[in-house]
């Protein structure tokens, strides 16, 4: 286990040990899986403070307290630099759990999502490795989207992790975007990234829902670059 992953468990587990019973106290008398609160700022800034039991990585579960802003589009968007120290350090243990590292963009939640957050890999420092052992008179594709759903199981009126992937490169400049859906669209989270020259990258977006009854959850995720998109299809069993 990581160190960012060993000190997060320790931050956030003794300290919100309390809020976790309140939490789930919350949870269970509205008969949703969080509890938001409406807050200002003197400035006439507006957001939602979310508190929401999630994962610890380790089997158990912490609450996590989310910042998150609307998007004036029935979105509500999550920003790594809005979230509070421990949270921060809970997102950066997220994407250390799979390898990757924090994405500092907005990831937008929609429908009855309970959280979400993104992540990046890896891949621009794959492929600079590859292009310097590859040879000069190989062809090699200039652009090209590939979208992994997530899949899995899940326990019953648990929040659950899913996480959708995408890899893509372009040898023109633009946007790239990806949405993962779970349950045909009851939970959603989208990213997207401007780029002004050719890139080459991957989304990790990782959305939390829940699921309320037993039975197979449909997911997807799809991802578009300039000129080309993709899109997979996956499931999710609760039981």
């Amino acid at each position: 286990m990581g160190t960012i992953l060993m000190n997060t468990k320790r931050i956030i587990g003794g300290v919100w040990m309390a809020a976790l019973a309140l939490a789930s106290a919350s949870a269970h008398a509205s008969d949703r899986s969080y509890t938001d609160h409406e807050l200002a700022s003197r400035d006439g800034k507006k957001w939602i403070t979310r508190t929401a039991a999630l994962t610890d990585f380790d089997g158990g579960q912490v609450v996590v307290e989310l910042r998150l802003f609307e998007d004036g589009k029935g979105g509500l968007v999550y920003r790594y630099d809005d979230q509070t120290e421990a949270t921060k350090l809970y997102h950066q243990a997220s994407c250390e759990e799979t390898g990757a590292e924090v994405r500092r963009g907005d990831t937008v939640l929609g429908g009855e999502s309970v959280a979400a957050w993104s992540c990046m890999g890896v891949a621009e420092k794959q492929a600079e490795s590859e292009k310097s052992t590859e040879r000069t008179d190989a062809p090699r594709a200039t652009y090209y989207v590939h979208a992994l759903a997530p899949s899995g199981s899940a326990p019953l009126g648990v929040n659950f992790h899913s996480v959708g992937i995408a890899r893509y490169q372009s040898s023109i400049a633009g946007e790239s975007n990806g949405n993962v859906s779970i349950d045909n669209g009851r939970c959603t989270a989208s990213a997207v990234d401007h780029h002004t020259g050719p890139f080459v990258g991957n989304y990790e977006l990782k959305v939390v829902c829940i699921g309320t009854q037993r039975g197979r959850l449909n997911t997807s995720m799809s991802a578009c670059i300039p000129r080309v998109c993709s899109t997979d299809v996956g499931a999710v069993d609760v039981i």
